[in-house]
């Protein structure tokens, strides 16, 4: 489950979500606009192959990143490399800067520095998506793989059936989705009816297979009846539609933000 932290990270607008379970960060990316899933929170600098990070506050509204109290930071419109945060010109000063106000580049020496340092943005060991809840797919070139998710699904059937929401319910260890008909699983197979937990062929329902996932192909579930009238229609075909925050009945933000693997 994802809880909302309390950091007070001036760039980032959206709330920040952690995972203890998955150890794991949810939140929103302010140089790519996408939120992000990772292990670590913001993105790390690498100066001359060695890590540096940011403790999530900024100085002249960029955030600042720092390693054995030696700093990466943005005065007015350069990006400044130095032993001590916020360090101004003066007599015998050293210090190292951007050629642009990119943070990535090779920072020039000033004042006594010599040498140059080559600063860049490591990719992000994680996985990106466009919406809070969606898909998430590795982020290319950071080491991750795979997918993940965030949120419950929402599917979408025809011949009235519409949206079918998923539950934080469970029937014999599976989600159940919930519309105007509800789709839940006996134990075998997956049953569209009225009534979770009961079918009665006399009265009918409808049979398939597991529900679509976001990249997966739409489902048909087929009528079952032994009566004289038969229900309409003879079959439902249900497709994913998205990723939701949830059910009404339920705290989207802290039971139903939730990752799968």
């Amino acid at each position: 489950m994802w809880n909302p932290t309390f950091l007070e990270v001036a760039t980032i607008t959206e709330i920040i979500y952690y995972n203890e379970d998955e150890s794991l960060w949810l939140w929103k990316d302010p140089t790519s606009g996408k939120w992000t899933i990772s292990a670590t929170l913001l993105a790390i600098l690498d100066v001359d192959g060695s890590d540096y990070t940011s403790d999530y506050r900024t100085l002249n509204s960029e955030f600042y990143y720092e390693r054995l109290q030696k700093f990466v930071w943005k005065n007015s419109s350069r990006w400044r490399f130095t032993n001590a945060l916020g360090f101004e010109d003066v007599d015998d000063a050293f210090w190292w800067e951007s050629p642009s106000a990119n943070i990535n580049g090779t920072y020039q020496p000033e004042g006594t520095a010599t040498g140059t340092k080559t600063v860049a943005i490591k990719t992000i060991n994680g996985w990106e998506a466009d919406n809070l809840f969606d898909e998430y797919d590795a982020i290319a070139g950071g080491g991750a793989s795979g997918k993940k998710y965030v949120g419950w699904k929402r599917l979408s059937g025809n011949e009235g059936l519409g949206n079918l929401d998923q539950s934080d319910r469970q029937q014999n260890s599976q989600y159940i989705f919930l519309g105007s008909k509800n789709l839940w699983y006996d134990g075998s197979n997956w049953i569209i009816n009225n009534t979770i937990g009961t079918k009665d062929a006399t009265v009918g329902y409808w049979q398939g297979g597991t529900p679509p996932n976001s990249n997966g192909s739409p489902v048909a579930y087929n009528r079952v009846y032994t009566g004289d009238t038969p229900p309409s229609p003879s079959s439902y075909t249900v497709s994913f539609d998205s990723f939701i925050a949830g059910d009404s009945t339920s705290d989207a933000i802290q039971g139903q933000i939730a990752v799968f693997v």
